[in-house]
Protein backbone atom coordinates (compact mmCIF):
# COMPACT_ATOMS: atom_id res chain seq x y z
CA UNK A 1 0.00 0.00 0.00
CA UNK A 2 2.94 2.63 0.51
CA UNK A 3 4.47 2.10 -2.55
CA UNK A 4 1.23 2.43 -4.66
CA UNK A 5 1.00 5.88 -1.99
CA UNK A 6 4.16 6.90 -3.58
CA UNK A 7 3.42 6.48 -6.91
CA UNK A 8 0.19 8.08 -6.27
CA UNK A 9 2.07 11.43 -5.38
CA UNK A 10 4.43 10.96 -7.66
CA UNK A 11 1.82 11.14 -10.41
CA UNK A 12 -0.36 13.30 -8.78
CA UNK A 13 3.12 15.99 -8.09
CA UNK A 14 3.37 15.85 -11.62
CA UNK A 15 0.04 17.12 -12.41
CA UNK A 16 -1.28 14.24 -14.17
CA UNK A 17 -4.76 12.71 -13.04
CA UNK A 18 -5.46 9.60 -11.70
CA UNK A 19 -8.17 6.69 -12.50
CA UNK A 20 -9.45 5.08 -9.97
CA UNK A 21 -12.07 2.22 -9.37
CA UNK A 22 -14.72 1.90 -7.15
CA UNK A 23 -17.45 -0.20 -6.51
CA UNK A 24 -20.84 1.22 -6.76
CA UNK A 25 -20.58 0.47 -2.53
CA UNK A 26 -17.64 2.63 -2.19
CA UNK A 27 -18.87 5.22 -4.25
CA UNK A 28 -22.32 5.66 -2.10
CA UNK A 29 -19.43 5.76 0.86
CA UNK A 30 -17.76 8.67 -0.18
CA UNK A 31 -14.55 6.30 -0.53
CA UNK A 32 -13.50 8.73 -4.17
CA UNK A 33 -12.59 11.28 -1.44
CA UNK A 34 -9.78 10.04 -0.52
CA UNK A 35 -8.49 11.73 -4.35
CA UNK A 36 -7.80 15.25 -4.37
CA UNK A 37 -10.71 16.15 -6.74
CA UNK A 38 -8.47 18.54 -9.22
CA UNK A 39 -6.65 14.73 -10.37
CA UNK A 40 -9.20 12.57 -9.33
CA UNK A 41 -10.98 10.38 -12.20
CA UNK A 42 -13.58 8.13 -10.86
CA UNK A 43 -14.63 4.70 -12.41
CA UNK A 44 -17.49 2.55 -10.71
CA UNK A 45 -17.10 -1.15 -11.36
CA UNK A 46 -19.31 -1.54 -14.98
CA UNK A 47 -22.77 -2.82 -14.31
CA UNK A 48 -25.79 -2.73 -16.89
CA UNK A 49 -27.67 -0.01 -14.56
CA UNK A 50 -26.50 1.63 -11.81
CA UNK A 51 -29.04 2.37 -8.36
CA UNK A 52 -29.84 6.06 -7.67
CA UNK A 53 -28.35 6.20 -5.09
CA UNK A 54 -24.78 5.67 -6.96
CA UNK A 55 -26.13 7.93 -9.64
CA UNK A 56 -26.75 10.57 -7.17
CA UNK A 57 -23.42 10.32 -5.72
CA UNK A 58 -21.73 10.37 -9.18
CA UNK A 59 -23.70 13.56 -9.92
CA UNK A 60 -22.30 15.23 -6.10
CA UNK A 61 -18.60 13.92 -7.08
CA UNK A 62 -18.81 15.32 -10.60
CA UNK A 63 -19.85 18.62 -9.02
CA UNK A 64 -17.26 18.63 -6.67
CA UNK A 65 -14.58 18.88 -9.47
CA UNK A 66 -14.27 15.04 -10.29
CA UNK A 67 -13.70 13.27 -13.58
CA UNK A 68 -16.30 10.43 -14.13
CA UNK A 69 -14.90 7.66 -16.47
CA UNK A 70 -17.91 4.49 -17.52
CA UNK A 71 -17.23 1.77 -19.41
CA UNK A 72 -19.11 0.92 -22.70
CA UNK A 73 -20.88 -2.04 -23.50
CA UNK A 74 -23.21 -1.20 -26.56
CA UNK A 75 -24.04 1.95 -29.05
CA UNK A 76 -27.40 1.63 -26.82
CA UNK A 77 -26.23 2.71 -23.66
CA UNK A 78 -25.44 6.22 -24.87
CA UNK A 79 -28.28 7.49 -24.10
CA UNK A 80 -28.11 6.05 -20.27
CA UNK A 81 -27.45 8.68 -17.53
CA UNK A 82 -24.50 7.09 -16.05
CA UNK A 83 -23.17 8.68 -20.35
CA UNK A 84 -24.38 11.77 -19.77
CA UNK A 85 -22.54 12.10 -16.84
CA UNK A 86 -18.98 10.63 -17.99
CA UNK A 87 -15.97 12.27 -19.48
CA UNK A 88 -14.80 9.72 -20.06
CA UNK A 89 -16.00 6.68 -21.65
CA UNK A 90 -13.37 3.27 -21.56
CA UNK A 91 -13.69 0.71 -23.27
CA UNK A 92 -11.17 -2.50 -25.34
CA UNK A 93 -11.85 -1.89 -29.19
CA UNK A 94 -11.68 -4.58 -31.12
CA UNK A 95 -11.95 -7.13 -29.11
CA UNK A 96 -15.29 -8.27 -30.17
CA UNK A 97 -18.25 -6.12 -29.60
CA UNK A 98 -19.11 -2.60 -30.47
CA UNK A 99 -16.95 0.64 -30.34
CA UNK A 100 -18.23 3.91 -29.83
CA UNK A 101 -16.48 6.22 -31.93
CA UNK A 102 -16.36 10.40 -31.53
CA UNK A 103 -18.71 10.47 -34.74
CA UNK A 104 -21.72 8.38 -32.48
CA UNK A 105 -20.77 10.57 -29.30
CA UNK A 106 -21.64 13.86 -31.01
CA UNK A 107 -24.91 12.40 -32.49
CA UNK A 108 -25.85 11.52 -28.89
CA UNK A 109 -24.91 15.20 -27.73
CA UNK A 110 -22.03 13.55 -25.87
CA UNK A 111 -18.76 15.74 -24.74
CA UNK A 112 -17.00 12.71 -23.63
CA UNK A 113 -13.05 11.39 -24.36
CA UNK A 114 -12.46 8.11 -25.74
CA UNK A 115 -10.05 5.80 -23.50
CA UNK A 116 -9.11 1.99 -25.34
CA UNK A 117 -8.05 -0.46 -23.04
CA UNK A 118 -5.34 -2.99 -24.00
CA UNK A 119 -3.54 -1.58 -26.79
CA UNK A 120 -0.83 -3.09 -28.68
CA UNK A 121 1.20 -1.52 -30.52
CA UNK A 122 1.70 1.89 -32.04
CA UNK A 123 -0.17 1.28 -35.31
CA UNK A 124 -3.36 0.60 -33.15
CA UNK A 125 -2.86 3.78 -31.24
CA UNK A 126 -2.81 5.41 -34.48
CA UNK A 127 -5.60 3.56 -35.99
CA UNK A 128 -7.70 4.27 -32.87
CA UNK A 129 -6.60 8.53 -33.05
CA UNK A 130 -8.47 8.48 -36.38
CA UNK A 131 -11.86 6.80 -35.08
CA UNK A 132 -11.46 9.79 -32.37
CA UNK A 133 -10.00 8.06 -29.18
CA UNK A 134 -7.82 9.96 -27.35
CA UNK A 135 -6.45 8.29 -24.15
CA UNK A 136 -5.04 5.29 -24.10
CA UNK A 137 -3.94 1.86 -21.87
CA UNK A 138 -1.50 -0.93 -22.80
CA UNK A 139 1.51 -1.70 -23.77
CA UNK A 140 1.83 -0.12 -27.01
CA UNK A 141 5.00 1.85 -26.03
CA UNK A 142 6.68 -1.15 -24.82
CA UNK A 143 6.30 -4.56 -23.96
CA UNK A 144 7.93 -6.18 -20.77
CA UNK A 145 11.01 -8.49 -21.90
CA UNK A 146 11.09 -12.21 -21.11
CA UNK A 147 14.27 -13.19 -19.95
CA UNK A 148 15.31 -16.58 -20.43
CA UNK A 149 15.92 -19.10 -17.38
CA UNK A 150 19.38 -18.90 -15.51
CA UNK A 151 21.24 -21.56 -13.49
CA UNK A 152 21.63 -19.84 -10.07
CA UNK A 153 25.51 -19.93 -8.76
CA UNK A 154 26.39 -22.68 -5.86
CA UNK A 155 26.84 -19.18 -3.85
CA UNK A 156 23.29 -17.41 -4.47
CA UNK A 157 21.61 -21.26 -3.56
CA UNK A 158 23.47 -20.55 -0.51
CA UNK A 159 22.38 -17.38 -0.13
CA UNK A 160 18.60 -18.59 -0.92
CA UNK A 161 18.89 -21.24 1.73
CA UNK A 162 20.16 -18.98 4.79
CA UNK A 163 17.80 -16.48 3.96
CA UNK A 164 14.95 -18.78 4.20
CA UNK A 165 16.37 -19.94 7.45
CA UNK A 166 16.35 -16.84 9.32
CA UNK A 167 13.07 -16.24 8.22
CA UNK A 168 11.69 -18.62 9.61
CA UNK A 169 9.40 -17.80 12.80
CA UNK A 170 11.96 -19.87 15.34
CA UNK A 171 14.85 -20.63 13.39
CA UNK A 172 17.15 -23.58 13.91
CA UNK A 173 20.43 -22.26 15.02
CA UNK A 174 21.98 -26.16 14.53
CA UNK A 175 20.79 -26.19 11.08
CA UNK A 176 22.05 -22.29 10.71
CA UNK A 177 25.86 -22.36 11.39
CA UNK A 178 25.84 -25.98 9.67
CA UNK A 179 24.60 -24.47 6.46
CA UNK A 180 27.35 -21.45 6.94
Amino acid sequence: AQSSYIGLQQAIGRGRKVLASFSEKAVQEGAPYVLPPVHGVVQVRDRNSLADATLAALEKLKADGFLLAVEFATTQDLGRRRFALADVICCSPGRGGETPSAFMLKAKGLKARLLAHGVASTEEAEALKVQGFTLFTGPFLKEAENLPERKLTSLETSRFTLLRMIEQPEPDFAALSEAI
